[in-house]
């Protein structure tokens, strides 16, 4: 059983702080038996119960055949994925929502969807988008259902070793720069930084309770000088971005590793800073390659000031006529660490609102939040 499914504190409920962890981050955490829940539905526990939905869901759905629908791997989110297969139909993804921040998520989802397929700017890149088929949010068993994209996800293929890092990277990276050229404009960042920055950084201030006070607040302060300070003066391109572009989210052809399709919209938006898809896209891949955790590796990436060489490069190789981000005349270039300490908010403000279990887990908190934000919390809280 992996450290996904059982969560044990690393701390005494007695005592104000903890031990370090392997991978950097610090428990120092008040202590609560919902931290102890796993992050991670554990399948042994929720496969019968998710079987047992499905043929619920079927019936609502009036399949004269149950079976025809089934549940795909579970994720980390709150949304059960199936898959519905009917004879002689086409193939469809049927998503329902557990509980009410995945019913928020679905249909903001399902909106993207709309919008995606009414966007004449796309021409042939709508094929890689799920097109919304049947919504029904209301009622005991909310879901929506859409078409079903052929490939493999990106990250099986890393984990069968039928792909490296770089070329799929290089692949995933060019197809969703097809998207922000189709969509994009460079935009001065200013005017952004409110909806950018400082509604996010609300966001996790209320989710997470570690950080209204303390080392978690003055943390959230010093990120919140060093963006502002980033991003005013900057140009960028603003454009459709879907926020949680990894590897999970991005399916490919087994043999020729061309994108066959994206998917799960559930964190797009029409005027997003572009480069936040592939830098998330890249540092997660870096995460893998390491065995870290979001929180370490970005604070790894802000004391070093950027990306590595080879992670920049292929940035720059796929996105050679957008702008990630530029400043020019006295204010000087634009600091490095500004866009890896932007994903990393944009994620953790995703997780955030898409499931309430992120906020309250010890071990996803103390990995990915609390390494960055003890590190921000020694940064001016203004900036000139």
């Amino acid at each position: 059983m992996s450290r996904h499914h059982v969560l044990l504190p690393r701390y005494s409920p007695r005592l104000p702080h903890g031990r370090p962890d392997r991978d950097g981050g610090a428990a120092r955490l008040p202590f609560s038996p919902r931290a102890l829940l796993p992050l991670r539905r554990p399948p042994l526990v929720y496969g019968a119960a998710d079987r047992l939905k499905a043929r619920r869901i079927a019936r609502r759905l009036g399949l004269d055949d149950p079976g025809a629908l089934r549940p795909v791997a579970p994720g980390l989110t709150d949304v059960l994925v199936l898959s519905l297969q009917a004879p002689g139909q086409e193939r469809l993804a049927v998503k329902h929502a557990r509980n009410d921040p995945a019913v928020t998520s679905l249909d903001h989802e399902w909106r993207v969807l709309q919008a995606l397929a009414a966007d004449d700017r796309l021409g042939a890149w709508r094929a890689l988008v799920p097109a919304p088929v049947r919504r029904r949010l209301t009622g005991p068993l909310p879901l929506i259902t859409e078409s079903w994209l052929p490939g493999t996800t990106a990250d099986r293929l890393l984990r069968d070793g039928l792909g490296t890092d770089t070329a799929v990277a290089e692949h995933a990276l060019t197809a969703i720069a097809g998207l922000h050229r189709a969509t994009g404009r460079t935009e001065a960042a200013t005017g952004r930084l409110a909806d950018w920055v400082d509604e996010p950084l609300a966001t996790i201030r209320a989710g997470i309770p570690w950080c209204r006070s303390g080392t978690g607040a003055a943390g959230l302060a010093g990120v919140r000088a060093r963006l502002r300070a980033g991003l005013a003066g900057a140009e960028t391109t603003v454009a459709w971005t879907h926020g949680d572009f990894h590897a999970g989210n991005v399916l490919l052809d087994e043999r020729s590793g061309r994108v066959t399709g994206v998917i799960d919209w559930g964190g797009a938006r029409p005027d997003g800073p572009c480069a936040i898809d592939a830098y998330t896209f890249v540092i997660a891949l870096t995460c893998r390659r390491e065995g870290r955790q979001l929180g370490t590796a970005v604070r790894e990436m802000v004391r070093r000031g950027a990306l590595t060489g080879p992670d920049l490069a292929l940035i720059d190789g796929t996105r050679t006529d957008l702008v990630d981000l530029r400043r020019d005349g006295p204010a000087g270039p634009p600091d490095g660490a500004v866009l890896p300490l932007l994903t990393w908010l944009w994620h953790i403000v995703s997780n955030v609102t898409k499931s309430p279990r992120y906020a309250r887990s010890h071990w996803w908190v103390t990995r990915n939040v609390t390494p960055l934000l003890e590190e921000a919390a020694t940064w001016p809280a203004t900036r000139p």
